[in-house]
């Protein structure tokens, strides 16, 4: 018994190497579960800015439709009704303008009450205003104020929505959305069976990580008139 005492008492402790050992081997443990902490937080915002892009696109999207989807399809060279400027924006992006039924006078109706069909087309000039000074400036259907509308990309990656009267002045240009990177318009259908606008729209943002993230999303627009 005298002799195993003596024994640990005569222990010096852990050797410098021991100690190096020791430390080396928790420093690989504190940075290997610093690096899955990491790689799980930016997966987490990651996928936190995606839904966030893809969100914003649809809300875009929705809010664009319900506008165009009153208009009515653009066939001929003379009609002012939804029209697309395939490749002339930004880029290459393309051009959205249309007009859509509208009531430019104190008493007056969407439809003709003898003919039963669209009496005026026009605009709002806020996004669908539905009161008569929104869709005429003096109510005299003589002179549209707001008579086109029109959507593009501009250079600072924002969509816009751009009112213009009957003789293509601007009478109002708003940001719509931002950090759109892409806006394509195509036209499908004939007069049998309806058009149909596939509006498609791209966005592009920069995590808190640093990573650059891209999101798209489209929708079919039935044209109503």
């Amino acid at each position: 018994m005298k002799n195993l005492i003596k024994k640990f008492s005569n222990n010096s402790g852990l050797t410098l190497i021991e100690i190096m050992v020791v430390t080396l081997i928790i420093t690989f443990m504190v940075g290997g579960i610093f690096m899955v902490f990491s790689a799980g937080q930016a997966s987490w915002f990651n996928a936190d800015t995606q839904i966030q892009m893809q969100q914003d696109l649809r809300r875009t999207l929705q809010r664009l439709s319900a506008e165009l989807r009153q208009s009515k399809e653009h066939t001929v060279a003379a009609d002012d009704h939804a029209d697309i400027a395939d490749g002339t924006g930004v880029g290459g992006t393309d051009v959205l303008k249309f007009s859509y039924p509208i009531i430019c006078e104190a008493g007056g109706s969407l439809l003709d009450p003898v003919s039963e069909e669209i009496e005026n087309w026009g605009v709002s000039l806020d996004w669908l205003c539905s009161t008569l000074n929104c869709m005429d400036a003096d109510g005299d259907c003589g002179f549209f104020e707001y008579k086109y509308v029109k959507y593009s990309l501009d250079n600072n990656n924002n969509l816009k929505r751009e009112v213009y009267d009957e003789n293509d002045a601007l009478k109002k240009s708003e940001v719509f959305a931002r950090d759109i990177t892409d806006f394509q318009v195509a036209m499908s259908g004939d007069d049998t069976n309806g058009y149909i606008y596939t509006v498609s729209v791209a966005t592009q943002k920069e995590t808190v990580t640093g990573r650059t993230m891209s999101a798209q999303a489209s929708i079919n627009v039935y044209l109503r008139n």
